[in-house]
């Protein structure tokens, strides 16, 4: 089997305050490379083609994500006859001028391709669904984990069907139930976890290929970017429609089992004195301040709270603050030096927080590997 192996990723948060091009791409081997892998391994030729991710941010520059696609459909032409595209895509991908780059991307292969080839897709769960990604793919599979640690068990589950698709073994039947909700299930805790552990129980039964628990991802702002369920059988439409609907009730009687995992600020440093005894840290995450969800990691509202409260032994990580990280390695470790921080992404990042400090440690070799 001749396998061209792809990857064209990125989250798009259309709040964001920055706008993403071309140089924003760089090379992530983060489900591209667990699909390289599980080809290889089940005996392919694989051809491996372009991966390319960008961080979470603004939609892409029209020219550029037609760049990246473009460019994808040219490797894919000069690889040849082949008998698999499997692509790591992730799902809420949005362009300046298109809001389904995934459904896009895929077309534009199977234009290419053809019929005859079979073509996998492999998804993060926070992703939108469209009829336009289902109508062209062979398969689509979305990791089930959040956070994300199937990646490795997704790809392979991907490429054993894509190969058996391919040879003729099996033919995928996808049912489609999208629901009026958006949701960040927790899946290692209950009640999300009793149903992944279903679906996964399903598919080890054999009485379905694959089962996805697509979450959503509303920062995207499209049309398609709410939750979803996908189940594909083999060639048993019934069963998949009736499996598709199950889950998806089940989904949506607990759509609001996350709330609980939303705290205040206050609420969540009021926290900090009952824990003064605990063995370990305290870790408190600012879900919102970050590039997917819409401000620019430079958000100080905890920062201010917790000088207001005069909080000992407190870190804080991490602020995107390029001025004020100039001005440190500057001064140098050991310099003391006022700063304004954080605060300068726009009106959702707050005010900045002027402080005297002392610069501890500098570390120039740190690297902040590739996330999902």
């Amino acid at each position: 089997m001749r396998v061209f192996v792809g990857s064209i990723t990125h989250e798009t948060n259309r709040f964001s305050p920055f706008p993403t091009t071309i140089a924003d791409y760089q090379p992530a081997a983060l489900g591209y490379g667990d699909l390289v892998r599980e080809a290889q391994q089940a005996g392919c030729e694989v051809i491996p083609g372009l991966c390319a991710r960008a961080a979470p941010s603004a939609p892409t520059a029209q020219a550029d994500y037609e760049r990246l696609r473009d460019k994808l459909v040219a490797q894919i032409r000069a690889a040849g006859p082949l008998d698999m595209v499997l692509l790591s895509l992730h799902g809420a991908q949005v362009a300046e001028a298109c809001d389904d780059c995934e459904g896009d991307i895929v077309a534009a292969v199977r234009t290419l391709v053809g019929a005859g080839v079979t073509i996998g897709v492999l998804l993060d769960l926070h992703a939108s669904i469209t009829a336009a990604l289902l109508r062209h793919a062979s398969l689509v599979t979305a990791i089930k984990e959040y956070p994300h640690t199937d990646f490795p068990e997704t790809a392979r589950q991907l490429v054993e069907i894509c190969l058996r698709c391919a040879r003729g073994e099996v033919k995928p039947v996808t049912a489609f139930v999208p629901l009026p909700v958006y949701s960040l299930w927790h899946t290692p805790v209950q009640p999300s976890k009793a149903i992944v552990d279903q679906a996964r129980a399903l598919e080890a039964a054999g009485e379905v290929l694959h089962i996805s628990l697509v979450h959503g991802f509303p920062w995207s702002d499209v049309d398609s970017a709410g939750a979803a369920v996908l189940v594909t059988t083999d060639d048993a439409a019934a069963t998949a429609t009736r499996l598709a609907r199950e889950l998806a009730l089940q989904l949506w009687h607990i759509r609001a089992s996350d709330l609980g995992h939303y705290r205040s600020i206050s609420a969540s440093l009021a926290a900090v004195d009952s824990a003064a005894s605990a063995p370990g840290p305290l870790v408190i995450a600012d879900a919102a301040d970050n590039p997917g969800a819409g401000t620019g990691s430079d958000a100080t509202w905890i920062l201010h709270e917790v000088l207001e409260r005069s909080l000992d032994g407190v870190a804080m990580a991490l602020f995107w603050d390029p001025a004020a990280l100039r001005d440190i390695v500057a001064a140098g470790e050991g310099a003391f030096l006022d700063l304004r921080i954080g605060g300068h992404t726009g009106v959702l990042a707050g005010n900045p927080v002027a402080a005297r400090g002392q610069v501890l440690r500098i570390n120039r070799d740190a690297l902040i590997d590739a996330m999902p």
